[in-house]
């Protein structure tokens, strides 16, 4: 177990090192996050009403989404993946006494980590000046829920694109087919508009596919 905690250390250790890089990713994600919150803003202005969300849980809504996104998607695994088998240096994992999935998974949890604290910067201002964040106020019974539903969700995101990426075995290239599966599961996760608001038949399929 040591040994993979070290590779959780060393991802993080290891992204640290690109400081520049960490802070465009605080100001990509602040962008993209105040672009929703105004473009809502701006909806709502003119007195239109979306589905049953007031502006506030709009807001609240997309705060959360871009949360999860960022943590649970932020790490393109079927990419690295992919490329460690297209580049040959898996051959680097297999020849040593460690287990290539295991070890995948770890570095994937310590960059995730950190995308989890980039985040609360972005977010925790946001939430301390919004009286209205929580509702009436925090469930921690929910919110335990919530933590184990992401952890699930973080789970099945590794394990499904190690696969995906597992595949540049038999097609070479999976990079193309990655986009496109992270495309469709971009949207009917609802990081663009809430799943309820879109399509009955759209709605039907994901429902399925839960």
């Amino acid at each position: 177990m040591k040994k993979y905690l070290l590779f959780f250390k060393n991802s993080i250790s290891e992204a640290l090192i690109y400081r520049s890089h960490i802070f465009m990713l605080i100001i990509s994600q602040a962008i993209s996050l105040f672009v929703f919150v105004f473009l809502w803003k701006a909806i709502y202005a003119e007195g239109n009403q979306i589905g049953g969300y007031s502006l506030s849980g709009l807001i609240s809504y997309y705060i959360l989404s871009a949360i999860i996104s960022f943590v649970i998607q932020g790490v393109d695994v079927a990419w690295r993946v992919g490329d460690e088998i297209r580049l040959g240096n898996i051959t680097n994992f297999i020849l040593k006494p460690i287990n290539y999935f295991w070890s995948t998974l770890w570095i994937v949890a310590g960059k995730s980590f950190l995308n989890l604290l980039i985040s609360f910067i972005i977010v925790v201002p946001i939430i301390l000046l919004s009286t209205s964040f929580f509702g009436d106020g925090l469930d921690f019974v929910k919110l335990g829920f919530f933590i184990f539903s992401i952890f699930l969700a973080f789970s099945i995101f590794v394990l499904f694109f190690y696969i995906v990426g597992l595949a540049t075995f038999w097609l070479g290239d999976v990079r193309g087919f990655n986009f496109l599966v992270r495309m469709i599961m971009f949207f009917l996760a609802g990081n663009i508009v809430p799943l309820d608001l879109l399509p009955k038949i759209i709605s039907n399929i994901n429902k399925a596919l839960d």
